[in-house]
């Protein structure tokens, strides 16, 4: 395929996501139905479709007429300050020329001031919010996701080495970095696309997980006495991520059980004995793990499109969800237990405001730790922080 010809098929993925569909489904329908397409083509679309989601307000406003899947990959090439031409030029499989409406209304719409949040991307709501939070941080941190992130593997020290691990991927054609500060993390400089076909991923020597989402687990301690919960499993990362790096007896909950499908198989492959658990939960756990629901703007490099699904109603929803779960952990807790609490957010209303909300209501906790990462080179944007019983209500 031509670039022409695949900027026209991603605009017309960017009109269904227009129309209410869902980015990932999408993209997967388009590759069944154009079976035709190589790998480098479908992998371009793709790219394509996720810038175009990234920077989806300032994209659309780059030409002053109806939101379309057209007008969308306009917008993104213009942001790139890419020769509209090479791919608007009635070439077969691509896309008409620029009509002289068109023009013009490109032309109009460069004249128009841009409000904050539709020139760093994010939704209208969020924007007070975001700066009040952010301060200094707050547009650096926008525009940063508004890029593709890097790609991090953990690896499974508990069956094998960093070392080891490197030289198995390297023979696949798969090159990495050890990270300078997360002692599990590779970074992944070249052959992202083969990792979950290679041998390491298969035989359970490797997950996919961002980098700093690793360092909550890598600042708890190495102690096989320890019973640890992770509350909010999901499909199981943090409970494979706790498995690897301490030799305690790690159980696994989720609110949601048909989350926890993939746990299983994921176990299986890394060789690790992990306890899913349900309600009513009678035993009592010396660290409990809450990677709570929240905005996921911390990740909105990876999930553009969870950024504008975040509606001022399901935000809200969503920190009282967190004080909620908070409030159910602490039941489950030994008296000298620790609660970690974690989000893949930057904001502090749903992070270190969260943990001081609830020392407020539970006077017998106190805030030991917190970490609070920003998207960079070296991951994802990340919060933690542990909660202990001051020793006097222990």
């Amino acid at each position: 395929m031509t670039p022409a010809a695949q900027v026209f098929s991603a605009s017309q993925i960017l009109q269904e996501i227009l129309n209410g569909k869902n980015a990932n489904y999408l993209l997967q329908k388009w590759g069944k139905e154009n079976r035709f397409a190589g790998s480098k083509d479908r992998r371009a679309i793709r790219d394509f479709v996720y810038d175009g989601l990234r920077i989806k307000r300032s994209a659309l406003s780059r030409i002053k007429a109806p939101h379309s899947g057209r007008n969308w990959a306009l917008g993104v090439l213009m942001e790139a300050n890419e020769d509209l031409e090479k791919y608007f030029n009635d070439e077969a499989y691509g896309s008409p020329r620029l009509t002289p409406t068109e023009k013009l209304a490109i032309q109009e719409a460069a004249k128009c001031n841009k409000p904050p949040d539709v020139e760093f991307n994010l939704p209208a709501f969020l924007w007070p919010i975001w700066k009040a939070d952010l301060g200094e941080e707050a547009v650096p941190v926008a525009k940063r996701l508004c890029k593709r992130a890097p790609a991090f593997l953990r690896v499974n020290i508990g069956r094998t080495t960093v070392e080891k691990v490197q030289k198995i991927l390297c023979e696949e054609g798969i090159h990495t970095h050890k990270h300078p500060s997360v002692i599990t993390a590779l970074k992944v400089t070249n052959g992202q696309n083969k990792i979950k076909s290679c041998i390491a991923y298969r035989d359970g020597l490797v997950e996919i997980q961002d980098a700093s989402s690793q360092a909550s687990v890598t600042d708890l301690p190495v102690d096989s006495s320890l019973k640890i919960l992770d509350y909010c499993c999901g499909s199981g990362g943090k409970s494979l991520a706790l498995h690897s790096w301490t030799t305690a007896k790690i159980f696994a909950y989720d609110a949601f059980p048909e989350r926890t499908n993939d746990l299983r198989a994921r176990a299986e492959r890394a060789k690790a004995k992990i306890l899913n658990i349900s309600k009513p939960i009678n035993d009592r756990f010396d660290v409990i793990f809450c990677d709570v629901p929240c905005s996921g703007s911390g990740s909105w490099r990876r999930d553009p499109d969870g950024k504008w699904k975040l509606t001022a109603n399901s935000w809200q929803n969503l920190l009282n969800t967190q004080i909620q779960i908070l409030n159910e952990a602490k039941e489950l807790l030994t008296p000298d237990g620790t609660l970690v609490y974690a989000t893949c957010s930057v904001l502090s209303t749903e992070n270190y405001k969260q943990l001081e909300t609830f020392c407020d209501a539970y006077s017998e906790f106190e805030i030991k730790k917190a970490r609070q990462f920003f998207p960079s080179d070296l991951g994802d944007g990340f919060f933690y922080g542990f909660l202990k019983k001051s020793k006097k209500f222990s």
